[in-house]
């Protein structure tokens, strides 16, 4: 059973929910290289989308690509920003409006020890309010352990502000490796809602060069072949 966390990830909120203004300045004012990503709306992240199978597993989702030439006539959808080979903050675009592109939400990205919080606000306004947090765990090689995301529910009661486990969206993915290979051998995915709790697991097989060729589930031993252009070494 998959352990989505509901107390850490929502005192993650709470401690990260007015911390925009401070976040931003610290990371805007590091010297950042930019990337620009195109597709992959459907999932976190695009193209950076922290899970590495979830486009697969997922009908019609795609991570997109990365972009090195901008050009008016075909927008971006992420701007990547990152400090070395970590990002520190994802711009989602928003391109629906004809001939104008705008700062959407602003993810920044936050390192503790072996945890990755990445934290969302909505930039329309300059409002600034924290709309969607995500968490991932890395074990010493720097494989991802688990990836964990909140979708919160702010409430005012007495004048403060606090969350509503049961309002809030959880969604997570756990990973196990091959202790002789290191490629990802099977997961546990899944979501919450007002304790209504939904996962499934999968096993994962590989060809004679490490790329994930298929996956199957293990509760209906239902085996599903990988598209070519989605294999890859994980």
């Amino acid at each position: 059973m998959l352990d989505f966390e509901e107390e850490y990830l929502i005192s993650l909120c709470i401690e990260y929910r007015y911390r925009f203004e401070y976040l931003n300045k610290t990371m805007v004012e590091a010297e950042l290289s930019k990337e620009y990503g195109r597709g992959g709306v459907t999932l976190h992240r695009g193209f950076y989308c922290p899970s590495p199978v979830e486009d697969i597993i997922l009908g019609g989702s795609d991570r997109g690509r990365l972009v090195r030439t901008l050009r008016s006539s075909t927008p971006v959808d992420y701007v990547y920003q990152k400090a070395g080979d970590k990002l520190r903050i994802v711009d989602i675009i928003d391109n629906e409006k004809e001939n104008t592109s705008r700062i959407h939400r602003r993810e920044l990205i936050v390192y503790r020890e072996a945890e990755e919080i990445a934290l969302t606000y909505d930039m329309v306004f300059d409002l600034h309010d924290l709309r969607f947090l995500s968490l991932c765990r890395y074990d010493s090689t720097g494989k991802i352990m688990k990836y964990l995301t909140l979708l919160p529910n702010f409430l005012s009661r007495g004048g403060k502000y606090t969350v509503e486990n049961k309002s809030c969206v959880y969604y997570g993915e756990q990973y196990s490796y091959n202790d002789e290979t290191g490629l990802l051998e099977s997961i546990i995915m899944g979501g919450k809602f007002n304790d209504y709790v939904r996962g499934h697991s999968y096993r994962f097989y590989h060809d004679e060069t490490g790329r994930l060729i298929s996956y199957q589930d293990i509760e209906t031993g239902t085996l599903r072949e990988i598209a070519k252009r989605k294999r890859r070494m994980v």
